[in-house]
C-alpha cells in the first residue's frame, strides 16, 4: 500500500475495540516512514459484529463513537454520538476514503456462517454510499488466550485456526 508515489491515504474502519487497538499507532508509523498524508476514521461500537454493523448502518442506529486522526502528527479526536443518529453516514461522507476495512466481532470470528449475508450487504451499501471505486480491507481478530471462558472448552490455537480459515474465505469470496 505504501509506495513512493503515494501522497495520501484515507482509511475508514467499521470496528470495535480491537480496531482501535490495531490502528491507534498506524498513522504515526506510516508518517514516520513515508511522506504520506494519513487520515483514519474508526466507527466504534463495543463488541460489534458484522450483523451489528449491518443493523447500525441500515437502521441508522448509533455507534459509541467516531475516532478520527486528521494527519500531520495530530492527536486522535473522538466524537461521541449525542444526537441518537448513526455516525456511519457522517463518517462515510467525512472524507474521500481510499480504503474501508471491516471485521467480525471476536465472539463470532471463528464461525463463517455469522459473516454472511451481512458482509456482502455491508460492502454493497458502502460502495453505493461512497459512490466511487474504493478498496476494502479485512482486519483479522486475534484468538482468545488459553483459559479464557470465551473459548468454550476449545484452545487458543484451535480458535486461531478457525479465524484464519474464515479470513481466507473472506479474502477469496468477497470484495
Amino acid at each position: 500500500l505504501i509506495s513512493s508515489n503515494l501522497q495520501s491515504l484515507k482509511i475508514l474502519v467499521f470496528g470495535n475495540s480491537y480496531s482501535r487497538d490495531a490502528l491507534m499507532y498506524l498513522p504515526y508509523i506510516i508518517e514516520s516512514i513515508a511522506a504520506v498524508d494519513v487520515k483514519i476514521g474508526i466507527l466504534y461500537h463495543a463488541n460489534c459484529t458484522l450483523e451489528d454493523h449491518y443493523l447500525r448502518i441500515t437502521n441508522e442506529i448509533s455507534y459509541d463513537a467516531y475516532d478520527k486522526y486528521d494527519g500531520g502528527g495530530s492527536a486522535w479526536k473522538t466524537e461521541k454520538n449525542t444526537s441518537g443518529r448513526s455516525l456511519a453516514n457522517k463518517a462515510l461522507k467525512d472524507e474521500d476514503w481510499d480504503v474501508v476495512t471491516l471485521q467480525q466481532g471476536s465472539k463470532k470470528s471463528r464461525d463463517y456462517s455469522s459473516y454472511q449475508p451481512y458482509l456482502d450487504t455491508i460492502i454493497d451499501i458502502i460502495k453505493e454510499k461512497i459512490g466511487k471505486p474504493i478498496k476494502f480491507g479485512w482486519i483479522m481478530t486475534p484468538a482468545y488466550a488459553d483459559g479464557y471462558s470465551g473459548l468454550l472448552g476449545s484452545t487458543s490455537d484451535a480458535m486461531y485456526s478457525d479465524i484464519v480459515a474464515c479470513t481466507r474465505r473472506v479474502l477469496d469470496e468477497t470484495a
